[in-house]
């Protein structure tokens, strides 16, 4: 009977020991598939990850592209028609001012130039010829002197023609300038001015690609490449030394490949993932090294691995158990928590016991909590500061037109804090001449002491602002009588003279400013007071210099 009872023992221990290798052999292979099927699954995932990449990367460089594409046509029609309107106000002046003419007085047609603000005035005979201007050395030219003056030509013709040219190269120094030309009412001559369109310019740079590039925050060892379509010219990169090259010379295959996939190519002898869409008659290429998809993968391949060896075991050994009480009960406590905390609720402290694993992540997790608490704060006073960089105007530091026009529209929505208010327009006289005599670092200099002015009616009741150029604004509100607030700009008009500042180490200058002002009383009907006390400024303008 012993022998009996040791076989049958033996027997049970055979058995045992057959299904445990049978099922270790079963749960070997389901590893080995698993971890195959698995490891494509990341290769993939990787790669599409980066697929998705490159589409967003294109997404943004089309959206900036539409955006400043946009914002360079609205400046080019905006500059258009300013250059058109100063053009009429010339002729209309020196019509009127005919012994100008007649005398041949270019000191009297500078002080014109400067007055609006245009950089050349060139006036032409009925037969086309240049006879008088700002720039007397180019008397004598006619419309066939060069391409650029050719395009006014028809005006010979046509006398009800108003021309506004291009940006284009003028033809006695290969200058950028915009000009516009008009016939003077009385059909005597025909008056072209010239403003060099630094802010068109500024627009069209908006279009480089170069510049594109360095507003994208792209993933590191990423390149962008720019490809010209016909030639195959690289025409900008974000890694230095492609440009110029032919796509070729880095290993790239002639034919561009831009479907969406993209393919596998060695560039400068290192596999990468390259994908090329067209934008706006341009290819525009994401490449990115292998290892750079991949660098992650072996960590993640591992990680997972152990994750997996360790739950077939647990599954094997007591999966039952272990599912109930460490597994199902602690997730389901953790998906508690984490619902709490995506519906808002970051006060909530996830502390799962269950086991080390568990235990660690609630730590993490905690952790996570309490940095997105800490990163939403710096964000918020990050953001604050950006807003007020935004609205401030970096030469002088007042307020900038969007800050001005922020400020306005909060004053509008609570007119009863007004009570007697006015806004004062404001130009600095005489600073082209001071950037003509000593350069645009002493007209910053005037610029700021004007700024200087204004700064000291800010504060409670005061908001100065520089709108752009030479222009300055005054906002002040919260009087109980007009007298008093009169006092205030009386103050200002005391500035107008008698103030003087170094604009270079050797130069020292008069502070002189026109104003205008228009008074309001708790309406704030913001735009019509700006007109009427822009109107003023002009008119005290006009009586200073006649006054000079």
């Amino acid at each position: 009977m012993y022998s009996v009872k040791k076989d049958i023992c033996m027997e049970n221990r055979k058995l045992k020991s057959n299904i445990t290798r049978y099922l270790n052999k079963i749960f070997a292979v389901m590893l080995v598939v698993i971890f195959l099927a698995f490891a494509a699954v990341l290769i993939f995932s990787n790669l599409n990850q980066e697929r998705e990449e490159a589409s967003y990367m294109f997404y943004q460089i089309e959206q900036i592209f539409e955006k400043n594409s946009e914002e360079l046509q609205e400046v080019e029609e905006e500059y258009a028609s300013t250059c058109l309107t100063k053009a009429k106000a010339v002729a209309y002046i020196l019509e009127y001012h005919s012994d100008m003419v007649e005398e041949n007085d270019v000191s009297e047609l500078l002080k014109v130039a400067s007055l609006v603000d245009v950089d050349e005035i060139h006036v032409f005979n009925q037969e086309g010829y240049l006879f008088y201007g700002t720039s007397p050395q180019f008397y004598g030219y006619t419309f066939d002197s060069g391409e650029q003056m050719n395009y006014f030509k028809d005006m010979l013709e046509n006398h009800d023609l108003e021309l506004v040219q291009d940006v284009t190269p003028n033809t006695a120094e290969g200058k950028l300038v915009q000009y516009s030309a008009v016939w003077s009412e009385n059909d005597e001559f025909i008056v072209e001015v010239g403003m060099y369109p630094d802010k068109v310019l500024k627009a069209m740079e908006k279009n480089e690609l170069e510049y594109i590039f360095s507003l994208l925050k792209a993933n590191a060892g990423v390149t962008l490449m720019a490809v010209e379509e016909d030639t195959h010219e690289i025409l900008g990169c974000t890694e230095e030394g492609m440009v110029g090259l032919n796509i070729s010379e880095v290993g790239l295959k002639d034919e561009i490949n831009t479907s969406e996939v993209g393919v596998i190519e060695a560039v400068n002898g290192e596999n990468c993932l390259v994908v090329f869409t067209e934008i706006n008659g341009t290819y525009v290429g994401y490449i990115v090294p292998l290892y750079q998809v991949f660098q992650e993968l072996p960590t993640l391949f591992l990680y997972y691995s152990f994750g997996l060896i360790v739950l077939i075991f647990i599954l094997v050994r007591a999966v039952s158990y272990f599912i109930e009480t460490y597994v199902v009960k602690n997730i389901y406590s953790l998906n508690e928590d984490l619902r709490r905390i995506t519906d808002g609720d970051l006060d909530v402290k996830v502390n799962i016991r269950g086991s080390l694993e568990m235990t660690e992540m609630s730590s993490h997790i905690n952790e996570m909590v309490a940095s997105l608490l800490s990163m939403n704060k710096k964000l918020s006073k990050a953001m604050a500061q950006i807003e007020e960089e935004r609205d401030r105007d970096t030469l002088t530091n007042l307020y900038n037109r969007r800050g001005l026009d922020s400020h306005m529209a909060s004053l509008e929505k609570s007119t009863n804090k007004l009570k007697h208010c006015a806004i004062i327009m404001a130009d600095a006289d005489g600073l082209k001449e001071i950037n003509d005599n000593y350069g645009h670092e002493a007209g910053d200099n005037y610029l700021i002491a004007v700024a200087e002015i204004f700064e000291k009616f800010q504060g409670q009741g005061g908001i100065g602002a520089r709108q752009g150029g030479d222009e300055f604004v005054l906002f002040l509100w919260g009087y109980d009588t007009q007298e008093s607030l009169l006092n205030q700009i009386e103050i200002l008009k005391s500035y107008q003279t008698g103030l003087f500042t170094e604009v270079t180490k050797d130069v020292t200058t008069e502070i002189r400013f026109s104003l205008g002002y228009a008074f309001d009383e708790s309406h704030l009907d913001y735009q019509e007071l700006l007109k009427e006390a822009d109107k003023n400024m002009y008119q005290d303008k006009i009586q200073r210099k006649n006054n000079r």
